[in-house]
């Protein structure tokens, strides 16, 4: 009777082991897959390419980053089963051949062994196992599937870099020449707010014709647009700074291609995107027309032809007449 049972729990155990194995070849499959993938991401951050294709890359990326961790945690939780199985069956294998092999063994000594392994809490908890539970958690999962579709993806993707010149790099020495030149003419901006500032500060003789009051007024009058101009400008690169600085690129930051692949932040950050579309070109080209800081300094000097000293002036009439016009303020 003992060894019924030891026979019996035996072909359980081999049951057991067969739908584990089975079901640890399709998990397996993807732990190919998932070898496969990074080897295509490790070929693809070797290239030359631009910024859009690295953003649709990382994208596949982390969908199959995430695929994978899945496929980690399953494959962790099936394997605390597998290792027992296949010890509790090499045990009970040996444990029946040595009962056969002595056959004066009584019928309490088999009737103890077979007790041993009828107690053992391992191999109750995998005769108790489910496996068609797991199976069903892995057909759900399908991550096989979805992983050959992240490859499928990937190989698309890295099919048309060939002909993609761009590399992160020279993203980041974009980003960072964007930055040199944005600060360039924010010093630009502070350099004009001095120059209106000192115009405003400037004491200028009450005119004494209706001439002279024309000529200032229409002083004032320019003055204004100047004002104008250079706020509506001020507020673009205001703009773009902001931009640019939610990037809070530094010069020193990276040094190579490969660090830039490693930080994982020039593929996931959306901030990093905006701040490469900036054209600071155009902006450049548009402070060079307005040519704001040259007519301000023709307006300084006109205004100053008109100045005597401020004892012998009444000047709150004209400067009431400037300052409904005209109001410089801190950058």
């Amino acid at each position: 009777m003992s060894h019924k049972i030891l026979f019996a729990m035996f072909l359980s155990l081999l049951g057991k082991q067969a739908q584990v194995d089975q079901l640890f070849l399709e998990v397996k499959e993807c732990t190919n897959l998932s070898n496969e993938i990074m080897a295509q991401f490790k070929a693809a951050t070797g290239l030359k390419i631009t910024l859009k294709s690295k953003m649709e890359i990382q994208q596949v990326r982390e969908e199959a980053l995430e695929l994978m961790k899945l496929h980690l945690e399953f494959y962790r939780e099936l394997n605390e089963f597998n290792d027992p199985v296949e010890d509790l069956v090499d045990m009970l294998l040996r444990t029946i051949q040595t009962t056969r092999q002595q056959s004066e063994l009584e019928e309490d000594d088999l009737e103890e062994l077979a007790q041993q392994f009828v107690d053992n809490e391992n191999l109750q908890k995998i005769l108790s196992l489910d496996v068609t539970k797991f199976q069903t958690e892995w057909n759900k999962l399908n991550l096989t599937l979805r992983l050959r579709d992240c490859s499928n993806k990937l190989s698309d993707l890295t099919a048309q870099l060939p002909d993609e010149t761009v590399s992160e790099l020279d993203v980041v020495l974009n980003l960072k020449a964007k930055q040199d030149t944005l600060f360039h003419l924010l010093q630009q901006g502070l350099s004009l707010n001095g120059i209106l500032t000192e115009i405003e500060r400037v004491s200028v003789d009450k005119p004494k014709t209706d001439e002279s009051k024309i000529e200032l007024l229409l002083l004032a009058s320019r003055l204004e647009t100047i004002w104008e101009e250079f706020q509506d400008y001020m507020t673009k690169i205001y703009a773009a700074s902001k931009t640019l600085n939610d990037v809070k690129l530094s010069a020193d930051t990276y040094t190579s291609t490969a660090e830039l692949i490693q930080s994982g932040r020039l593929l996931s950050d959306e901030s990093i995107r905006a701040a490469y579309e900036i054209d600071v070109n155009t902006l450049k080209t548009e402070w060079d027309q307005l040519d704001l800081i040259q007519r301000a300094k023709v307006c300084l000097a006109e205004w100053k032809s008109s100045t005597i000293s401020p004892h012998k002036v009444n000047q709150q009439e004209f400067t009431d007449m400037f300052t409904k016009t005209f109001h410089p303020r801190e950058l």
